[in-house]
Protein backbone atom coordinates (compact mmCIF):
# COMPACT_ATOMS: atom_id res chain seq x y z
CA UNK A 1 0.00 0.00 0.00
CA UNK A 2 2.66 2.74 1.06
CA UNK A 3 4.51 1.61 -2.14
CA UNK A 4 1.97 2.46 -4.14
CA UNK A 5 0.76 5.43 -3.20
CA UNK A 6 4.35 6.97 -2.63
CA UNK A 7 4.90 5.83 -6.72
CA UNK A 8 1.95 7.24 -7.93
CA UNK A 9 2.85 10.63 -6.13
CA UNK A 10 6.67 10.53 -7.87
CA UNK A 11 4.70 9.88 -10.91
CA UNK A 12 2.39 12.89 -10.56
CA UNK A 13 5.63 15.22 -9.80
CA UNK A 14 7.66 14.43 -12.55
CA UNK A 15 4.61 15.10 -14.70
CA UNK A 16 3.28 17.79 -13.36
CA UNK A 17 -0.06 15.90 -12.68
CA UNK A 18 -2.57 17.50 -10.40
CA UNK A 19 -6.05 18.73 -9.42
CA UNK A 20 -7.13 22.20 -11.53
CA UNK A 21 -6.12 25.11 -9.96
CA UNK A 22 -9.12 27.49 -9.33
CA UNK A 23 -6.58 30.32 -9.04
CA UNK A 24 -2.80 30.56 -9.52
CA UNK A 25 -0.85 33.34 -8.35
CA UNK A 26 1.32 35.12 -11.24
CA UNK A 27 5.35 34.57 -9.21
CA UNK A 28 6.31 38.42 -9.41
CA UNK A 29 6.71 38.86 -5.61
CA UNK A 30 3.83 39.46 -4.70
CA UNK A 31 2.93 38.89 -0.79
CA UNK A 32 -0.78 37.26 0.10
CA UNK A 33 -2.34 37.55 3.12
CA UNK A 34 -5.74 36.43 3.25
CA UNK A 35 -7.33 39.40 2.70
CA UNK A 36 -5.50 40.43 -0.11
CA UNK A 37 -6.21 36.56 -2.00
CA UNK A 38 -10.21 37.39 -1.22
CA UNK A 39 -9.47 40.28 -3.16
CA UNK A 40 -7.81 39.14 -6.39
CA UNK A 41 -8.68 35.06 -6.04
CA UNK A 42 -12.30 35.57 -7.71
CA UNK A 43 -13.81 33.95 -4.82
CA UNK A 44 -11.21 30.52 -4.31
CA UNK A 45 -11.28 32.51 -1.03
CA UNK A 46 -13.89 34.51 1.05
CA UNK A 47 -14.80 35.88 4.37
CA UNK A 48 -12.84 38.42 6.30
CA UNK A 49 -10.37 38.73 9.09
CA UNK A 50 -10.03 36.50 11.19
CA UNK A 51 -12.34 33.99 9.60
CA UNK A 52 -12.01 32.92 5.56
CA UNK A 53 -12.99 29.68 3.33
CA UNK A 54 -11.31 28.34 1.03
CA UNK A 55 -13.86 27.45 -2.03
CA UNK A 56 -11.46 26.13 -4.69
CA UNK A 57 -7.59 24.84 -5.06
CA UNK A 58 -5.49 27.71 -4.97
CA UNK A 59 -1.23 28.08 -5.46
CA UNK A 60 1.31 30.32 -4.46
CA UNK A 61 3.89 30.08 -7.32
CA UNK A 62 7.34 30.39 -6.86
CA UNK A 63 8.33 34.20 -5.94
CA UNK A 64 5.21 34.55 -4.68
CA UNK A 65 4.70 34.79 -0.59
CA UNK A 66 1.22 33.22 1.53
CA UNK A 67 1.66 35.13 4.48
CA UNK A 68 -1.05 34.41 7.53
CA UNK A 69 -0.90 36.46 10.14
CA UNK A 70 -1.33 35.04 13.64
CA UNK A 71 -5.24 34.24 14.54
CA UNK A 72 -6.01 33.25 11.26
CA UNK A 73 -8.97 30.46 11.05
CA UNK A 74 -8.93 29.36 7.24
CA UNK A 75 -11.48 26.13 6.71
CA UNK A 76 -11.47 24.24 3.73
CA UNK A 77 -14.22 23.18 1.38
CA UNK A 78 -14.05 19.36 0.20
CA UNK A 79 -11.69 17.91 -2.13
CA UNK A 80 -9.64 21.59 -2.48
CA UNK A 81 -5.81 22.25 -3.01
CA UNK A 82 -3.97 24.41 -0.83
CA UNK A 83 -0.33 24.52 -2.56
CA UNK A 84 2.57 26.51 -1.77
CA UNK A 85 5.49 26.63 -4.38
CA UNK A 86 6.75 30.31 -2.91
CA UNK A 87 7.62 31.19 0.78
CA UNK A 88 5.08 30.24 3.48
CA UNK A 89 5.54 32.44 6.56
CA UNK A 90 2.39 31.94 9.10
CA UNK A 91 3.53 33.00 12.57
CA UNK A 92 0.85 32.36 15.83
CA UNK A 93 1.49 32.55 19.10
CA UNK A 94 -0.29 30.08 22.04
CA UNK A 95 -2.86 33.00 22.29
CA UNK A 96 -3.36 33.74 18.93
CA UNK A 97 -2.37 29.99 16.72
CA UNK A 98 -3.31 29.84 12.72
CA UNK A 99 -5.79 27.10 12.20
CA UNK A 100 -6.12 25.75 8.73
CA UNK A 101 -9.31 22.98 8.82
CA UNK A 102 -11.38 20.98 6.72
CA UNK A 103 -14.64 22.54 6.60
CA UNK A 104 -16.50 19.35 6.96
CA UNK A 105 -14.49 18.27 10.05
CA UNK A 106 -13.73 15.01 8.79
CA UNK A 107 -9.89 13.50 7.92
CA UNK A 108 -9.17 13.22 4.10
CA UNK A 109 -11.78 16.31 2.98
CA UNK A 110 -8.84 18.50 1.72
CA UNK A 111 -5.40 18.30 0.81
CA UNK A 112 -3.74 19.26 3.74
CA UNK A 113 -0.40 21.93 3.69
CA UNK A 114 1.80 21.19 0.55
CA UNK A 115 4.75 22.88 0.50
CA UNK A 116 5.96 22.07 -3.18
CA UNK A 117 10.32 23.04 -3.34
CA UNK A 118 8.77 25.14 -1.33
CA UNK A 119 11.44 28.78 -0.42
CA UNK A 120 13.52 27.03 2.06
CA UNK A 121 13.18 30.28 4.10
CA UNK A 122 9.43 29.21 4.93
CA UNK A 123 8.52 28.65 8.49
CA UNK A 124 5.50 27.68 10.63
CA UNK A 125 4.80 28.27 14.03
CA UNK A 126 1.72 27.57 16.39
CA UNK A 127 -0.31 26.25 13.45
CA UNK A 128 -2.72 23.37 13.61
CA UNK A 129 -3.57 21.45 10.33
CA UNK A 130 -6.71 18.89 10.83
CA UNK A 131 -8.50 17.10 8.00
CA UNK A 132 -6.10 16.90 5.51
CA UNK A 133 -5.13 13.65 3.44
CA UNK A 134 -1.40 14.65 4.63
CA UNK A 135 -1.77 17.53 7.42
CA UNK A 136 2.21 19.11 6.43
CA UNK A 137 3.57 17.01 2.81
CA UNK A 138 6.79 18.33 2.04
CA UNK A 139 7.64 17.76 -1.09
CA UNK A 140 11.57 18.57 -1.93
CA UNK A 141 10.68 21.38 1.12
CA UNK A 142 12.54 22.08 4.39
CA UNK A 143 10.68 24.95 6.45
CA UNK A 144 11.11 25.22 10.09
CA UNK A 145 8.06 24.08 11.96
CA UNK A 146 7.39 25.03 15.37
CA UNK A 147 4.79 24.54 18.28
CA UNK A 148 2.54 23.35 15.56
CA UNK A 149 -0.41 20.56 15.83
CA UNK A 150 -0.65 18.21 13.12
CA UNK A 151 -4.07 16.11 14.22
CA UNK A 152 -7.18 14.27 13.08
CA UNK A 153 -5.86 14.03 8.82
CA UNK A 154 -5.69 11.01 7.16
CA UNK A 155 -2.51 9.18 5.02
CA UNK A 156 -0.13 10.98 7.80
CA UNK A 157 0.18 13.55 9.90
CA UNK A 158 3.97 15.03 8.56
CA UNK A 159 4.76 13.72 5.06
CA UNK A 160 8.08 14.29 3.74
CA UNK A 161 8.94 12.77 0.25
CA UNK A 162 11.51 13.71 -2.91
CA UNK A 163 14.35 15.20 -0.38
CA UNK A 164 11.68 16.91 2.04
CA UNK A 165 13.50 17.42 5.17
CA UNK A 166 11.97 19.94 7.35
CA UNK A 167 12.87 20.79 10.90
CA UNK A 168 10.61 20.20 13.23
CA UNK A 169 10.62 21.54 16.74
CA UNK A 170 7.77 20.95 19.85
CA UNK A 171 5.13 19.73 18.03
CA UNK A 172 2.14 17.74 18.26
CA UNK A 173 1.03 14.64 15.94
CA UNK A 174 -1.58 12.79 16.87
CA UNK A 175 -4.61 10.54 15.94
CA UNK A 176 -3.98 10.73 12.36
CA UNK A 177 -6.11 7.60 10.66
CA UNK A 178 -2.84 6.03 9.26
CA UNK A 179 0.71 7.03 9.60
CA UNK A 180 2.51 9.87 12.18
CA UNK A 181 5.43 10.67 9.93
CA UNK A 182 6.08 8.92 6.46
CA UNK A 183 9.60 9.83 5.14
CA UNK A 184 10.93 8.58 2.33
CA UNK A 185 12.57 9.76 -1.01
CA UNK A 186 15.77 10.48 0.13
CA UNK A 187 13.91 12.42 3.16
CA UNK A 188 16.17 13.25 6.28
CA UNK A 189 13.65 15.76 8.40
CA UNK A 190 14.96 16.43 11.96
CA UNK A 191 12.08 16.05 14.92
CA UNK A 192 12.85 17.75 18.38
CA UNK A 193 10.73 17.30 21.26
CA UNK A 194 7.93 16.08 19.05
CA UNK A 195 4.87 13.39 20.88
CA UNK A 196 3.70 11.23 17.99
CA UNK A 197 0.92 9.63 19.71
CA UNK A 198 -2.39 7.57 19.39
CA UNK A 199 -2.05 7.49 15.36
CA UNK A 200 -3.15 4.56 12.57
CA UNK A 201 -7.03 5.49 14.47
CA UNK A 202 -8.53 3.15 11.46
CA UNK A 203 -6.23 0.40 12.59
CA UNK A 204 -6.55 -1.97 9.11
CA UNK A 205 -3.39 -2.41 8.62
CA UNK A 206 0.33 -2.19 10.49
CA UNK A 207 0.75 1.72 9.22
CA UNK A 208 3.73 3.08 11.54
CA UNK A 209 3.72 6.09 13.58
CA UNK A 210 7.21 6.75 11.93
CA UNK A 211 7.47 4.83 9.00
CA UNK A 212 11.19 5.50 7.48
CA UNK A 213 11.32 4.60 3.67
CA UNK A 214 11.46 2.58 1.21
CA UNK A 215 12.46 4.82 -1.40
CA UNK A 216 15.78 6.60 -1.25
CA UNK A 217 18.13 6.84 1.59
CA UNK A 218 16.08 8.24 4.47
CA UNK A 219 18.24 9.58 7.34
CA UNK A 220 16.06 11.65 9.56
CA UNK A 221 17.41 12.55 13.75
CA UNK A 222 14.82 12.34 16.61
CA UNK A 223 15.65 13.94 19.73
CA UNK A 224 14.31 13.91 23.13
CA UNK A 225 10.55 12.24 21.12
CA UNK A 226 7.74 10.40 22.82
CA UNK A 227 6.56 8.24 20.48
CA UNK A 228 3.10 6.46 22.09
CA UNK A 229 0.84 3.61 20.32
CA UNK A 230 -2.86 2.25 21.01
CA UNK A 231 -1.73 -0.52 22.22
CA UNK A 232 -1.54 -4.26 20.91
CA UNK A 233 -5.01 -4.36 18.99
CA UNK A 234 -3.70 -2.13 16.91
CA UNK A 235 -1.37 -3.65 14.47
CA UNK A 236 1.06 -0.38 14.03
CA UNK A 237 4.73 -0.16 15.32
CA UNK A 238 6.85 3.24 16.71
CA UNK A 239 9.32 3.24 14.46
CA UNK A 240 10.23 1.25 11.45
CA UNK A 241 12.99 1.37 8.84
CA UNK A 242 12.96 -0.04 5.29
CA UNK A 243 15.88 -0.52 3.58
CA UNK A 244 18.87 2.14 3.15
CA UNK A 245 19.14 5.26 5.51
CA UNK A 246 20.41 5.72 9.07
CA UNK A 247 18.37 7.44 11.25
CA UNK A 248 19.95 8.61 14.77
CA UNK A 249 17.30 8.62 17.58
CA UNK A 250 18.29 9.85 20.73
CA UNK A 251 16.70 10.30 24.26
CA UNK A 252 13.09 8.94 22.84
CA UNK A 253 10.51 7.10 24.50
CA UNK A 254 9.23 4.60 22.23
CA UNK A 255 5.67 2.81 24.28
CA UNK A 256 2.56 1.00 23.69
CA UNK A 257 2.86 -0.39 20.31
CA UNK A 258 2.86 -3.88 18.99
CA UNK A 259 6.60 -3.46 17.98
CA UNK A 260 8.36 -0.95 19.51
CA UNK A 261 11.26 -0.50 16.44
CA UNK A 262 11.35 -2.54 13.37
CA UNK A 263 14.24 -2.36 11.19
CA UNK A 264 14.61 -4.36 8.21
CA UNK A 265 15.77 -4.70 4.85
CA UNK A 266 19.90 -4.68 2.97
CA UNK A 267 21.44 -0.60 4.04
CA UNK A 268 18.77 -0.16 6.79
CA UNK A 269 21.98 0.74 9.60
CA UNK A 270 20.62 3.94 12.56
CA UNK A 271 21.75 4.35 15.73
CA UNK A 272 19.53 4.10 18.59
CA UNK A 273 20.67 6.23 21.99
CA UNK A 274 20.15 6.39 25.58
CA UNK A 275 16.06 5.03 24.37
CA UNK A 276 13.47 3.54 26.33
CA UNK A 277 11.30 1.27 24.86
CA UNK A 278 8.85 -0.69 26.82
CA UNK A 279 5.27 -2.30 27.18
CA UNK A 280 5.36 -3.80 23.66
CA UNK A 281 2.67 -6.54 23.51
CA UNK A 282 1.76 -9.46 21.63
CA UNK A 283 1.98 -13.22 21.54
CA UNK A 284 3.81 -13.98 18.55
CA UNK A 285 6.99 -12.79 18.33
CA UNK A 286 8.04 -12.75 15.02
CA UNK A 287 5.00 -10.50 14.65
CA UNK A 288 5.09 -8.36 17.54
CA UNK A 289 5.82 -7.89 21.00
CA UNK A 290 9.00 -7.33 21.15
CA UNK A 291 10.66 -3.78 22.10
CA UNK A 292 13.00 -4.23 19.45
CA UNK A 293 13.24 -6.65 16.15
CA UNK A 294 15.51 -6.50 13.42
CA UNK A 295 16.01 -8.81 10.40
CA UNK A 296 17.23 -9.16 6.47
CA UNK A 297 20.77 -8.08 6.81
CA UNK A 298 20.17 -4.84 8.71
CA UNK A 299 22.89 -3.48 11.04
CA UNK A 300 21.73 -1.05 13.72
CA UNK A 301 23.79 0.37 16.62
CA UNK A 302 21.78 0.49 19.83
CA UNK A 303 24.19 2.32 22.87
CA UNK A 304 22.69 3.10 26.39
CA UNK A 305 18.92 2.28 25.37
CA UNK A 306 16.49 0.39 27.88
CA UNK A 307 14.38 -2.00 26.94
CA UNK A 308 11.90 -3.56 29.52
CA UNK A 309 8.57 -4.72 30.25
CA UNK A 310 8.43 -5.83 26.59
CA UNK A 311 7.01 -9.39 25.85
CA UNK A 312 10.18 -10.16 24.53
CA UNK A 313 13.06 -7.45 24.41
CA UNK A 314 15.24 -8.14 21.03
CA UNK A 315 13.84 -10.13 18.22
CA UNK A 316 16.26 -11.06 15.51
CA UNK A 317 15.04 -12.97 12.27
CA UNK A 318 16.74 -13.76 8.94
CA UNK A 319 20.49 -13.04 8.33
CA UNK A 320 21.02 -9.98 10.64
CA UNK A 321 24.12 -8.21 12.43
CA UNK A 322 22.67 -5.48 15.59
CA UNK A 323 25.06 -4.43 17.14
CA UNK A 324 24.03 -4.79 20.93
CA UNK A 325 28.06 -4.07 22.00
CA UNK A 326 31.14 -5.48 21.07
CA UNK A 327 34.70 -6.35 22.23
CA UNK A 328 35.83 -2.70 21.23
CA UNK A 329 32.97 -0.54 22.49
CA UNK A 330 30.33 -2.41 24.73
CA UNK A 331 26.44 -1.43 24.62
CA UNK A 332 25.79 -0.31 27.93
CA UNK A 333 21.95 -0.96 27.27
CA UNK A 334 19.49 -2.47 29.69
CA UNK A 335 17.52 -5.59 28.50
CA UNK A 336 15.67 -6.81 32.00
CA UNK A 337 12.38 -7.53 33.23
CA UNK A 338 10.71 -8.54 29.51
CA UNK A 339 8.45 -11.28 29.50
CA UNK A 340 5.15 -12.95 28.61
CA UNK A 341 3.40 -15.23 30.25
CA UNK A 342 6.24 -16.75 32.56
CA UNK A 343 8.73 -16.95 29.63
CA UNK A 344 11.00 -14.19 30.07
CA UNK A 345 13.29 -13.32 27.23
CA UNK A 346 15.19 -10.37 26.94
CA UNK A 347 17.03 -10.99 23.80
CA UNK A 348 15.59 -13.96 21.08
CA UNK A 349 18.11 -14.97 18.45
CA UNK A 350 15.85 -16.87 16.01
CA UNK A 351 18.52 -17.00 13.25
CA UNK A 352 21.63 -19.08 13.09
CA UNK A 353 24.09 -16.69 13.04
CA UNK A 354 26.07 -15.72 16.21
CA UNK A 355 25.63 -12.53 17.26
CA UNK A 356 27.35 -10.11 20.24
CA UNK A 357 25.57 -8.42 22.65
CA UNK A 358 28.78 -7.12 25.14
CA UNK A 359 28.77 -4.97 28.11
CA UNK A 360 25.27 -5.13 29.19
CA UNK A 361 22.87 -5.19 32.17
CA UNK A 362 20.59 -8.35 32.06
CA UNK A 363 19.65 -7.98 35.77
CA UNK A 364 22.25 -10.11 37.13
CA UNK A 365 25.57 -10.98 37.13
CA UNK A 366 25.15 -14.49 37.09
CA UNK A 367 25.95 -15.97 33.73
CA UNK A 368 23.61 -19.03 34.44
CA UNK A 369 20.97 -16.72 35.08
CA UNK A 370 21.29 -14.74 32.21
CA UNK A 371 21.31 -17.77 29.83
CA UNK A 372 18.06 -18.42 30.77
CA UNK A 373 16.77 -15.08 29.69
CA UNK A 374 18.41 -15.46 26.33
CA UNK A 375 17.56 -17.74 22.76
CA UNK A 376 20.34 -19.27 21.22
CA UNK A 377 22.74 -22.08 20.63
CA UNK A 378 21.07 -23.46 24.23
CA UNK A 379 17.96 -24.20 22.72
CA UNK A 380 18.13 -25.29 19.96
CA UNK A 381 20.13 -24.96 16.31
CA UNK A 382 20.41 -21.11 17.03
CA UNK A 383 23.70 -19.08 16.73
CA UNK A 384 25.57 -17.95 19.73
CA UNK A 385 24.62 -14.83 21.57
CA UNK A 386 28.00 -13.53 23.22
CA UNK A 387 27.42 -11.29 26.24
CA UNK A 388 30.80 -10.96 27.81
CA UNK A 389 31.65 -8.60 30.21
CA UNK A 390 28.38 -8.14 31.59
CA UNK A 391 27.75 -4.75 33.24
CA UNK A 392 27.49 -4.75 36.75
CA UNK A 393 24.73 -2.24 37.53
CA UNK A 394 21.68 -0.47 35.68
CA UNK A 395 22.54 3.07 36.00
CA UNK A 396 22.47 4.01 32.24
CA UNK A 397 19.21 3.07 32.09
CA UNK A 398 18.10 6.34 30.14
CA UNK A 399 16.57 9.35 32.58
CA UNK A 400 14.53 11.39 29.98
CA UNK A 401 10.91 11.15 29.53
CA UNK A 402 10.10 13.45 26.52
CA UNK A 403 7.46 15.73 26.37
CA UNK A 404 6.26 18.76 23.59
CA UNK A 405 8.96 21.15 26.32
CA UNK A 406 7.08 23.81 26.17
CA UNK A 407 4.90 25.91 28.03
CA UNK A 408 2.75 29.29 27.48
CA UNK A 409 2.66 31.01 30.78
CA UNK A 410 0.41 34.13 31.70
CA UNK A 411 1.85 37.50 32.82
CA UNK A 412 2.09 37.25 36.48
CA UNK A 413 1.95 33.64 36.80
CA UNK A 414 4.47 31.59 37.53
CA UNK A 415 5.71 27.86 36.22
CA UNK A 416 5.39 25.04 38.86
CA UNK A 417 7.81 21.59 37.29
CA UNK A 418 7.64 18.42 38.92
CA UNK A 419 10.71 17.10 37.21
CA UNK A 420 9.60 13.16 38.45
CA UNK A 421 7.58 14.36 35.25
CA UNK A 422 10.65 14.75 33.23
CA UNK A 423 12.84 12.08 34.23
CA UNK A 424 12.63 8.99 35.13
CA UNK A 425 13.20 9.29 38.63
CA UNK A 426 15.75 7.14 40.40
CA UNK A 427 16.86 7.45 44.57
CA UNK A 428 18.98 10.31 45.56
CA UNK A 429 18.52 12.19 42.60
CA UNK A 430 18.88 15.96 42.84
CA UNK A 431 16.95 18.46 40.40
CA UNK A 432 18.18 21.78 39.41
CA UNK A 433 16.27 24.46 36.96
CA UNK A 434 18.69 26.89 35.53
CA UNK A 435 18.22 29.85 33.24
CA UNK A 436 16.68 33.89 34.15
CA UNK A 437 14.17 34.22 36.84
CA UNK A 438 14.69 32.90 40.45
CA UNK A 439 13.83 29.58 41.33
CA UNK A 440 12.54 27.45 44.61
CA UNK A 441 11.62 24.36 46.13
CA UNK A 442 7.99 23.51 47.13
CA UNK A 443 7.67 19.95 47.70
CA UNK A 444 8.35 17.65 44.99
CA UNK A 445 8.23 20.34 42.67
CA UNK A 446 10.39 23.41 41.34
CA UNK A 447 8.87 27.11 41.47
CA UNK A 448 9.69 28.85 38.35
CA UNK A 449 9.64 32.79 38.95
CA UNK A 450 9.60 34.16 35.34
CA UNK A 451 11.66 37.75 35.14
CA UNK A 452 10.20 41.27 34.37
CA UNK A 453 9.79 40.50 30.32
CA UNK A 454 7.06 40.69 28.26
CA UNK A 455 5.56 38.55 24.70
CA UNK A 456 9.27 36.38 25.03
CA UNK A 457 10.65 33.17 24.32
CA UNK A 458 12.73 32.00 27.33
CA UNK A 459 14.75 28.48 27.46
CA UNK A 460 15.06 26.75 30.84
CA UNK A 461 17.67 23.73 31.63
CA UNK A 462 16.10 21.28 33.29
CA UNK A 463 19.15 19.16 35.02
CA UNK A 464 18.45 16.09 36.85
CA UNK A 465 22.26 14.86 39.00
CA UNK A 466 21.36 11.11 40.29
CA UNK A 467 24.09 10.06 43.42
CA UNK A 468 26.32 8.16 40.58
CA UNK A 469 26.30 7.55 36.99
CA UNK A 470 25.34 9.95 33.95
CA UNK A 471 23.26 12.95 34.62
CA UNK A 472 20.52 14.20 32.43
CA UNK A 473 19.19 17.62 31.25
CA UNK A 474 16.13 18.45 29.13
CA UNK A 475 15.30 22.25 27.78
CA UNK A 476 12.23 23.99 28.54
CA UNK A 477 10.84 26.65 26.38
CA UNK A 478 8.56 29.20 28.12
CA UNK A 479 6.22 31.35 26.30
CA UNK A 480 5.82 34.60 29.02
CA UNK A 481 2.86 36.90 27.90
CA UNK A 482 2.67 40.41 28.32
CA UNK A 483 0.94 42.34 31.23
CA UNK A 484 -2.01 44.88 30.09
CA UNK A 485 -5.44 44.90 28.94
CA UNK A 486 -6.68 42.24 26.31
CA UNK A 487 -5.96 43.60 22.63
CA UNK A 488 -8.89 45.39 20.71
CA UNK A 489 -10.84 43.52 17.68
CA UNK A 490 -9.46 45.28 14.94
CA UNK A 491 -11.45 45.43 11.25
CA UNK A 492 -10.46 47.35 8.22
CA UNK A 493 -12.45 48.46 4.99
CA UNK A 494 -10.94 49.74 1.83
CA UNK A 495 -12.41 53.62 1.08
CA UNK A 496 -10.68 54.05 -2.53
CA UNK A 497 -7.17 54.71 -1.95
CA UNK A 498 -7.55 54.74 1.26
CA UNK A 499 -8.12 52.31 4.45
CA UNK A 500 -10.47 52.79 7.04
CA UNK A 501 -9.73 51.26 10.47
CA UNK A 502 -11.62 50.53 13.54
CA UNK A 503 -11.58 48.65 16.28
CA UNK A 504 -13.60 47.54 19.55
CA UNK A 505 -13.46 49.53 22.78
CA UNK A 506 -11.52 47.60 25.94
CA UNK A 507 -12.46 48.13 29.41
CA UNK A 508 -10.35 49.83 31.08
CA UNK A 509 -8.30 51.67 28.27
CA UNK A 510 -7.80 55.30 28.16
CA UNK A 511 -6.30 55.28 24.70
CA UNK A 512 -5.43 53.35 21.90
CA UNK A 513 -2.34 53.11 19.56
CA UNK A 514 -2.85 51.92 15.63
CA UNK A 515 0.35 50.90 14.58
CA UNK A 516 1.70 49.61 10.66
CA UNK A 517 4.09 47.33 9.09
CA UNK A 518 5.51 45.70 6.42
CA UNK A 519 6.03 42.18 8.12
CA UNK A 520 2.96 40.33 9.66
CA UNK A 521 5.29 39.54 12.96
CA UNK A 522 5.66 43.29 13.51
CA UNK A 523 9.63 43.10 13.71
CA UNK A 524 11.57 45.07 16.06
CA UNK A 525 12.32 48.38 14.12
CA UNK A 526 10.09 47.58 11.86
CA UNK A 527 6.81 49.36 13.34
CA UNK A 528 5.50 52.33 13.03
CA UNK A 529 3.11 54.64 15.31
CA UNK A 530 0.63 56.02 12.94
CA UNK A 531 -2.16 56.89 15.45
CA UNK A 532 -2.34 57.19 19.22
CA UNK A 533 -5.45 58.43 20.93
CA UNK A 534 -8.85 57.81 22.39
CA UNK A 535 -10.51 57.33 19.01
CA UNK A 536 -12.06 54.55 17.46
CA UNK A 537 -11.07 54.59 14.44
CA UNK A 538 -8.84 55.90 11.97
CA UNK A 539 -8.20 56.63 8.37
CA UNK A 540 -4.96 55.54 6.55
CA UNK A 541 -4.77 58.01 3.67
CA UNK A 542 -3.09 56.90 0.27
CA UNK A 543 -2.46 52.95 2.30
CA UNK A 544 -3.67 51.19 -1.38
CA UNK A 545 -0.51 53.52 -3.45
CA UNK A 546 1.72 52.43 -0.93
CA UNK A 547 3.01 48.72 -0.38
CA UNK A 548 1.06 46.60 1.03
CA UNK A 549 1.23 46.61 5.33
CA UNK A 550 0.26 45.02 8.48
CA UNK A 551 -1.78 47.05 11.07
CA UNK A 552 -2.11 46.11 14.92
CA UNK A 553 -4.38 47.98 17.59
CA UNK A 554 -3.38 48.41 20.96
CA UNK A 555 -4.79 49.73 24.06
CA UNK A 556 -3.55 51.84 26.31
CA UNK A 557 -3.79 51.81 30.17
CA UNK A 558 -3.89 54.90 32.41
CA UNK A 559 -0.14 56.26 33.18
CA UNK A 560 0.97 56.13 37.12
Amino acid sequence: MTTTRLSLRLLAALLGAGPALAWTSPGLGEVYDPAALVAVSGGALTGSWPDYTQNQALLISAGDELRLPAGTHWTVADSVELRVQGLCTALGTPWEPIRLEALSGQPNSWSGLILDEADPASRLRCVTVRGGDDGLNCLGSSPVVEYCELSGNYSSGLSCFLAGSPILRHCLIEDNSRYGVEITGGSSPVLEHCVIRGNNVEASSPRNAVSIGIQGTNSPRFTSCLLEGRGPANPASGLSLWMSGAPLVRDCEITGFRSGVVIQGAGAQGRLERCWIHSSRYTNPIQGGSGVNVNTSATPVFRGCCLEDNDWGVTITSACAPDFGGSAEPGDNRLHGNGNGGSVWDFFNNTSSALQARGNWWGSTDPATIELHIHDDGDGAFGAVQTDPIRTDSLLAPLLAPDLGFHALAAGAVLGLRPAEHFRHLPGTAYHLEGPGSVSAAGDSLVWTPPAAGDSLLTLLLRATPPQGPGACDTLVVWLRRAGLEAPVLQVEEQGADMRLSWSAVPGATAYRLERALQADFPDGGVEIIHEGPELEFVDLGALLRPKSFYRARALAPTR
